[in-house]
């Protein structure tokens, strides 16, 4: 069915293949005979970890990215280190936090290619074909092709899921009739990654699914209309929050539902976007399978960050609470990844970048801040981190984050800076919700004044502001 839809989309649509006469560069590569493997990132936007049915209990079920688990490895503790669209986006292209590439928060103006290496352009100087398809919004909500992708496919952000006009790299694209973006996106894409070529390939699908607006194609949306949906207590969770999360959740950004109607109504319009992504990686796996290039790719599935559904009183990202950090993230590629393994090691989004470069047999930048998850799956977990920092994004350089936090394996330790001071502490192998707060308790005081020290050493590690440190 999935191959079947490929086709006939790749008809309606008239898309181009954009066949590359680049060979295979890589020194390596020419002295053993072996071809680099493709590489697919398939990038979600405001995606849970727990949508995906193989990792957990989910409220819809998803046996694209099921399969996708089950033939390759999940990372069960995958985390972002900035909650939020555009700082989260930079983080996978350059492997760097928020602070370093200096897209600090969603605001149009900032563009990191000015100052930093992109992973698209070292792959691309390394002799891959490269593509791009979808939702950018690094710097800018408009689709404008980048000169690092040789293939692109985008669009205005501000279009929803129904735009009728694509930016390309061969000018635009008007699509006759209604068509949902992620239809006509996921079909470009596997049509070009399925295209015959002398030189590996890396694309990137990046959906808008499910961010709002909440607009799913009718076919799953009929899927989940009638689903049981049972969210936390918004109103009783914010009343044992502090004072600067009672202040967030007056924000315009939580006021979420003022146009989306009923929590419960729109989390199931969001669990139909899921099947959407779903949908579309079943396609992906499809084209690449029939074209023979299943096994020669490396398909990486992951978001730019998660989603809080009413924890903590809720209805946003851009938080250091673990619906809003944690992301989903699998990897496969038969010929090293362990199929149907569990990763739990704490993964973050600047190892993607480090990831994707050593596959490719590209030398990673010294600057990166990430590392190559690849000794995790080769069973080499020797020396890995035990803990990271989690900087809030923000507008203002000289205030920078109002929320800072670290995470080990067990404990978070939360900084809130404005407007004033407060330090928070949650045990989640006891508490995984994070709904008791251990910073006054006097058992812990020790623990709470290490974990302190802890964060502002990590903080130093990674040359944030001293300022940062102050309310």
């Amino acid at each position: 069915m999935a191959a079947a839809a490929l086709a006939a989309g790749a008809a309606l649509l008239g898309c181009a293949r954009g066949p590359s006469d680049a060979t295979d560069a890589s020194p390596d590569a020419a002295a053993s005979g072996a071809r680099r493997p493709n590489l697919l990132v398939v990038f979600t936007d405001d995606q849970r970890a727990d949508t995906i049915s193989a990792l957990g209990p989910a409220a819809v079920e998803t046996p694209h990215l099921d399969r996708l688990a089950a033939e390759g490895t999940a990372f069960t503790e995958s985390f972002v280190t900035t909650s939020l669209c555009s700082p989260s986006r930079a983080t996978l292209m350059t492997g760097k936090y928020v602070h370093v590439h200096g897209v600090l928060s969603n605001q149009e103006g900032a563009d990191f290619l000015e100052r930093h290496w992109s992973v698209a352009r070292l792959l691309q100087d390394a002799g891959y074909a490269t593509g791009f398809f979808g939702k950018w919004h690094v710097g800018t909500t408009s689709g404008a092709p980048r000169p690092e992708f040789d293939r692109w496919v985008s669009m205005d952000d501000k279009s929803g899921y129904w735009p009728r006009e694509y930016a390309t790299d061969a000018g635009p694209l008007v699509v006759q009739g209604p068509a949902h973006n992620t239809d006509v996106l996921t079909r470009l894409a596997a049509e070009w990654v399925a295209a015959p070529r002398a030189e590996p390939f890396f694309a990137v699908l990046s959906l808008k699914n499910p961010h709002r607006p909440l607009q799913p194609a009718p076919r799953h949306l009929a899927a989940v209309q009638d689903l049981p949906v049972a969210l936390p207590d918004a109103a009783a969770r914010l009343a044992e929050e502090p004072e600067f999360v009672r202040t967030v959740a007056e924000t315009g950004r939580n006021a979420y539902f003022a146009e989306e109607g009923p929590a419960e109504d729109a989390y199931r319009r969001y669990l139909a976007l899921v099947l959407g992504i779903d949908e579309a990686v079943g396609t992906l796996l499809a084209a690449l399978e029939q074209a023979g290039h299943l096994d020669d790719t490396v398909v990486l599935f992951t978001s730019d960050n998660g989603y809080l559904w009413g924890e903590h009183g809720l209805f946003r990202k851009r938080a250091t609470f673990e619906p809003s950090i944690r992301v989903p993230l699998i990897v496969r590629w038969p010929a090293e990844v362990p199929a149907g393994a569990r990763q739990d090691e704490l993964a973050l989004n600047v190892d993607l970048a480090p990831t994707l470069l050593d596959l490719a047999g590209v030398d990673v930048p010294a600057d990166a801040q990430g590392r190559s998850l690849r000794p995790l799956w080769r069973g080499d977990a020797a020396g890995w981190r035990e803990r990271f920092a989690i900087l809030d994004g923000y507008q203002d350089p000289e205030r920078g984050p109002s929320e800072l936090a670290l995470r080990t394996r067990r404990w978070k330790y939360v900084r809130y800076r404005r407007p004033q001071l407060v330090e928070r502490l949650f045990d989640l192998e006891a508490d995984p919700a994070e709904r008791t707060d251990l910073a006054a308790h006097p058992d812990q005081a020790a623990r709470l004044a290490d974990l302190r020290t802890a964060l502002r050493d990590e903080l130093r590690a990674l040359d944030c502001p001293p300022g940062w440190w102050d309310d």
